[in-house]
């Protein structure tokens, strides 16, 4: 989930190795137009700098016997018993639980403390994944219990084709240096916009990467899709606007999917009003998918507006879609399935990962060597240090240059991310980027009660019936009650 790529691209000093004309080399190897150069996709790495008095008097190490009451030794424990929230009832995002994969170091923790937790877990990690593709997921999921039911995917299908890396690489660098560029002319400059910003972002990455070029090679426009898609995701609605645009005008099934996610989980109005516009010139069947699913989301205000989109689309042809969700019970209530041969309850809840301190959960860890090898413009670094850039909250710590995760291997994708606010955190900001997705989880009978009571099903009509019966009457121009049954009575349905 995190995109890390920094301003310019000096040299790279490593151990035993003097890679700048390597690195160089490979990037004209890719063949990529000078307008999207990816210049300044690294950082500049220099010497080990000794940690201060401070800083070294105690650091923890991930991975090291686990405290009491944790099972065996842990790649990387976790809470003893975590704390779910349960199911969300109302808007408040800062209600949905977080999980993490560093439950030890605390929120405050930067420079080089932080880069040696994170240099030991990377060690850790490897160890692991060289015995085994991706074995650190595996076994993570096996001994944190709040993770195991996470969406991650693993082998083929969390790794980026070969022909589709190159062009990603290149289009995160230029997304994410455009942006930073832009924040730093408008926080200088006399008279200082969210517009002036947004305007200047799209400004200088139209100039890198102008249609006409992405047009001639296979991939680059999904690419580019792709990245503008995840590095501007908690971006502010005057930014997603703009985006919209900038899709309007990629018409493939990528941006189609992508326009209809901003038209789905977005929570500014203008930016889904923007988004159905542009959808109702696209083809129907590329949005479908995210319709449907957002329909049953666990959380109301996306199938609400799912809803909404569905109806102003005037998808007639999702209308026994609908009347079938009126005769289901509420997605956030447990539902029994079958688990390794064993009957249980099993919820669907959303959960939130703070996309700056989990790097780790969500990539495959790399390092300098992986730049030998032509990985040099799909790796992102590891943030140690706040940076003094608004909207761009990643830095290494210098000490640190192999603190590195690779953006070609994606173990969780977001169903969408916003700012939220954190305690304590100073010198971080207090808002940081939330990336948010949907867990399932096994329950306990006790639990499964507690939910069936906070969700206080009375015979009432649930959130998405009354969102789907809403949907019904605009697109029929029909009144029913928000049963199943009396609209396919109306409507001649069969069952």
């Amino acid at each position: 989930m995190s995109r890390r790529l920094r301003n310019q691209r000096p040299p790279i000093r490593l151990p035993g190795a003097r890679v700048v004309s390597s690195v160089f080399l490979f990037v004209l190897a890719l063949g990529v137009l000078g307008a999207l150069s990816p210049a300044g996709a690294q950082a500049q790495f220099l010497p080990p700098v000794p940690p201060t008095a401070a800083e070294s008097k105690s650091v923890t190490v991930p991975g090291d016997p686990p405290p009491p009451g944790f099972p065996g030794q842990a790649i990387q424990p976790g809470p003893r018993k975590p704390q779910h929230a349960g199911p969300l009832t109302g808007k408040d995002l800062s209600q949905v639980e977080e999980v993490e994969l560093d439950q030890i170091t605390p929120h405050n923790a930067s420079g080089f403390a932080l880069g040696q937790q994170a240099n030991a877990l990377i060690s850790r990690i490897k160890d692991r994944n060289t015995k085994k593709t991706d074995a650190f997921i595996e076994e993570l999921m096996g001994q944190r219990a709040e993770l195991r039911g996470l969406p991650f995917a693993m082998g083929d299908a969390c790794r980026l084709k070969e022909a589709r890396k190159a062009e990603f690489g290149v289009a995160a660098a230029l997304v994410r240096n455009s942006l930073r560029k832009a924040g730093e002319t408008n926080r200088t400059s006399q008279t200082p916009s969210e517009r002036a910003r947004v305007q200047e972002f799209w400004k200088l990455y139209e100039e890198a990467a102008p249609r006409k070029n992405l047009d001639k090679r296979q991939h680059a426009a999904g690419a580019h899709v792709a990245a503008l898609e995840q590095v501007l995701g908690a971006e502010t609605p005057a930014m997603h606007v703009s985006l919209v645009e900038h899709l309007q005008q990629i018409n493939d099934s990528e941006s189609t999917r992508a326009l209809a996610r901003l038209a789905v989980f977005s929570p500014a109005e203008e930016v889904r009003q923007a988004a159905l516009k542009v959808l109702k010139d696209r083809p129907a069947k590329d949005a479908t998918e995210v319709l449907l699913s957002g329909l049953r989301y666990p959380w109301p205000v996306v199938a609400e507006q799912a809803a909404e989109a569905v109806a102003k689309l005037e998808r007639k042809d999702l209308i026994p879609q609908l009347v079938g969700l009126l005769g289901e019970a509420d997605p956030r209530l447990p539902v029994p399935e079958t688990v390794e041969g064993k009957k249980t309850l099993v919820v669907r809840e959303m959960v939130r990962v703070n996309h700056n301190r989990n790097c780790m959960m969500c990539h495959s860890p790399a390092t300098g060597t992986d730049q030998l090898l032509g990985l040099g413009l799909t790796t992102a670094q590891i943030p140690t240090s706040p940076s003094d850039t608004p909207n761009d909250n990643y830095r290494s710590d210098p000490g640190f240059p192999d603190l590195l995760v690779r953006i070609d291997v994606t173990y969780l994708r977001q169903d969408f991310s916003s700012m939220q606010p954190v305690q304590n955190v100073q010198p971080w900001p207090q808002m940081q980027r939330f990336d948010f997705l949907v867990r399932k989880r096994e329950l306990t009978r006790d639990e499964a009660e507690a939910y069936a009571a906070k969700l206080g099903n009375r015979g009432e009509p649930s959130p998405y019936q009354l969102a789907a019966n809403t949907a019904l009457k605009q697109l029929t121009g029909k009144e029913a009650k928000p049963s199943a049954e009396a609209w396919r009575q109306l409507l001649k349905l069969q069952q």
